[in-house]
């Protein structure tokens, strides 16, 4: 019974904490900042910095990952847990749906970006699909990935997808024809004590303008900068335990989402760095919180986690009494 009981906590403490935190950030012509939380209200989330430095809360309890400024200032964001929704949130307040799905191989919240000719493009089953402005579903490759958590539709038109389930951690470019080639590799960096691959993962992608890409890093808690020729390099490093999520460039400056997850969770944090490196926290929320009155409540239960955790303990108490009556009953030898 000891080892029934173990593995079954064991599965339960693993899949609860493993869940990887937001990435989504952008900034928009005016200088807000838009980001994804999934810490706080509830499932998560969504997030308006205004540039007075102002926080509007836009989604609340929207299990939110990533986010996306278009170019006419539209933001486009998804519900990646339990249900799967597809919002776009327009300048003029008004929000809507474009696709909704109860069935996560259908759409996948959790792991999508949005083209700039209006395709959804997400991963599910080892492959990236996409879907078209009409609604038609289609692989967008054969190319198999071993473990995509993150993809990036570039200025370019190239989709750039991560990869990894060789623990070495890769970005895959992929063309409009389906063709996939490594484009960067060697990215996780590997820890003393041993590799994690829930923990050391590849995270928010963007790109600059001028070709080159980039990618958060959790383990090494950096941002690389992966250039043209696909070369790497360390762009950013996070301190205090922090580790950054995901970035955005405006006016000549990067916005760096953060989050820690050492001695309990804390965050989102936004640093800001400038063209000569010089750095700056311009948004903490823990700090911010207690400064304003809050529009958040930070120890709201999450529900859906909620009734997941009741009903592993319940499905662990009904394995324990199986395994008893079986016992029980069992001839003796």
């Amino acid at each position: 019974m000891s080892k029934l009981l173990l593995i079954l906590l064991l599965f339960m403490g693993t899949t609860v904490v493993n869940a990887h935190p937001s990435y989504g950030i952008a900034v928009d012509d005016e200088g807000a900042i838009y980001f994804a939380d999934i810490i706080h209200n509830g499932r998560g989330s969504v997030w308006k910095l205004t540039s007075e430095g102002n926080l509007e809360l836009l989604l609340s309890n929207f299990h939110a990952h990533n986010l996306i400024l278009t170019a006419n200032q539209e933001l486009i964001t998804a519900q990646g847990e339990e249900w799967h929704t597809l919002l776009r949130l327009k300048p003029n307040g008004i929000k809507d749906t474009l696709y909704h799905t109860a069935n996560f191989r259908e759409f996948n919240g959790g792991n999508y970006t949005f083209t700039s000719t209006g395709n959804i493009v997400f991963g599910i089953d080892n492959f990236l699909w996409v879907i078209n402005s009409e609604g038609k579903k289609r692989k967008l490759s054969d190319h198999m990935f071993g473990w995509n958590q993150i993809i990036h539709a570039h200025e370019n038109g190239y989709i750039y997808a991560t990869d990894i389930g060789d623990s070495t951690g890769k970005i895959y470019q992929i063309d409009q024809a389906g063709k996939a080639l490594v484009y960067a590799a060697g990215l996780l960096t590997h820890l003393p004590r041993g590799y994690d691959k829930h923990q050391d993962v590849l995270l928010g992608m963007t790109s600059d303008g001028n070709g080159n890409l980039y990618v958060a890093e959790t383990a090494g808690q950096r941002i690389i900068k992966i250039l043209t020729d696909g070369s790497h390099e360390t762009f950013y490093r996070s301190k205090d335990d922090y580790f950054p999520t995901g970035l955005d460039f405006s006016n000549n400056q990067t916005y760096i989402l953060e989050f820690k997850m050492k001695g309990g969770n804390a965050g989102p944090r936004i640093t800001r760095v400038d063209s000569a490196g010089g750095r700056k926290v311009v948004f903490d929320f823990e700090t911010h919180h207690k400064k304003v009155s809050p529009i958040v409540a930070p120890n709201t239960p999450n529900s859906g986690t909620f009734l997941w955790v009741l009903g592993m303990v319940l499905i662990m108490v009904i394995g324990v009494i199986v395994f008893l009556k079986m016992k029980l009953h069992a001839p003796a030898t």
